[in-house]
């Protein structure tokens, strides 16, 4: 989130506490510790176990965030086990968190609990309008999301979970799945009413699954985060010192813009299976936003808070997408580069026609190294990286391999190699 003044991002990372930091940027503040001290005979035990699970709102005035945190209380029925290992450790598992919404003071750090109970999703500017939904629990299955206006205690029923209330407090923006299996977006009438259905999906890489819509200053455009998992891309990371490795498959995130006079959407940032982009704020006056950027290719500095100005439609080269670009010219591995290659390279490949695609790197024996996509794919251009790895994670040996595209019955090979 932005602060009113422009002055300040504040973040959190989930378990260590909320922070703050200068758009300029700089060594960031501590402004809440979520860690817990906890007494074990005659010492103290530090517990991880409360997360902060979103940052809703800061008041207009800058005085106070409001942020929905699980807490560990043993009075209100968590359970703490600890238990001792022969070597003097500890083994810490904990049980039955509280879910509660709490108002931080940002200039004195106190911090007051609102509502208990509760899976907080979005508070309005003012701090009078609560989204939210039960926590699921062994007793609790109900997951109605609900609103709730504080200042007279009154609850009603939303057709849907999730979302940002508008600058006005007039309407929520939420999403909602579809039976086409696609996300997109409504907007709810705080004081009641028929939801709307304000966003579709027409083709292409972007709007088929919008998430955590966010309102801009003016009320004229929403940053959301556009999810793509049909297409996904495995790799593994590797610690900095090379001594660990796991792998993982993923699909696209990224930030997208939405107009809500226009209904039309638009591209902030690259299509890119390697780099994600989520968590959106927008500046004060609306002509910036900040983002988290998680790249997934980086051993160290995975994670960080970028700035650009908001500019959608210059992005987008004034065309909204959705608006399919020229094709191209064949269904082919068109080359990586670099090549040869030492650790890692980028395979650049055209799709003709949408449907389910495999592009996957054999030995020069034929055995089978790594898959590297595998999933539907809109016509376009795409590029992937082979960070010189076996699907278990292991470095393969210098050589010559081969990366095969393949779509149905039609296939297109190139050969790579790597030089160490």
């Amino acid at each position: 989130l932005w602060t009113p003044d422009g002055k300040s991002i504040i973040y959190t990372e989930g378990r260590c506490g909320v922070f703050a930091v200068s758009p300029d940027g700089g060594a960031p503040r501590l402004l809440l510790d979520n860690t817990l001290m906890f007494p074990y005979k005659d010492r103290s035990v530090i517990l991880m176990s409360q997360h902060i699970l979103s940052l809703n709102q800061i008041t207009p005035d800058g005085r106070f965030l409001y942020l929905s945190r699980m807490i560990t209380d043993t009075a209100r029925g968590s359970v703490v086990n600890i238990t001792e290992s022969g070597d003097g450790g500890l083994a810490v598992t904990v049980g039955k968190p509280v879910h509660v919404l709490e108002r931080l003071d940002l200039q004195t750090g106190e911090c007051v609990e609102i509502m208990e109970d509760a899976v907080v999703s979005a508070v309005s500017s003012s701090g009078r309008y609560v989204a939210y939904r039960k926590p699921i629990t062994q007793e609790n299955h109900d997951t109605t999301p609900r609103l709730m206006d504080l200042s007279t205690g009154e609850v009603r029923d939303l057709p849907t979970g999730g979302g940002a209330f508008t600058p006005d407090e007039q309407y929520i923006i939420s999403w909602k799945m579809l039976d086409d299996q696609s996300i997109q977006l409504f907007r709810i009438p705080v004081a009641g009413g028929e939801s709307e259905q304000i966003s579709e999906y027409s083709g292409g890489n972007a709007g088929y699954q919008r998430y955590a819509p966010v309102v801009s200053p003016d009320g004229k455009w929403l940053l959301y985060e556009d999810v793509d998992n049909r297409t996904t891309y495995s790799g593994t990371r590797v610690s900095e010192d090379g001594t660990n490795s796991g792998s993982y498959t993923k699909g696209v995130y990224r930030l997208c813009a939405f107009n809500l006079n226009t209904r039309e959407t638009y591209e902030l940032l690259p299509y890119s299976v390697i780099v994600d982009s989520r968590y959106g704020a927008f500046s004060p006056d609306g002509t910036k936003f900040c983002y988290l950027r998680e790249d997934w290719s980086a051993s160290d500095g995975r994670y960080a808070i970028h700035i650009r100005d908001f500019e959608p439609v210059k992005s987008a080269t004034e065309t909204p997408l959705g608006v399919a670009e020229k094709a191209p010219a064949e269904f082919a591995i068109s080359g990586n580069y670099p090549n040869p290659f030492n650790p890692s390279t980028t395979i650049e490949y055209a799709v003709l026609n949408p449907g389910s695609a495999e592009l996957t790197v054999y030995d020069i024996t034929g055995r089978k190294v790594r898959e590297l996509v595998s999933g539907h794919v809109h016509a376009g251009k795409y590029a992937v990286v082979w960070d010189g790895r076996d699907a278990t994670g292991a470095p393969v040996a210098s050589g010559t391999y081969i990366a095969r595209l393949k779509m149905g019955a039609v296939v297109s090979s190139h050969r790579i190699l790597l030089i160490k």
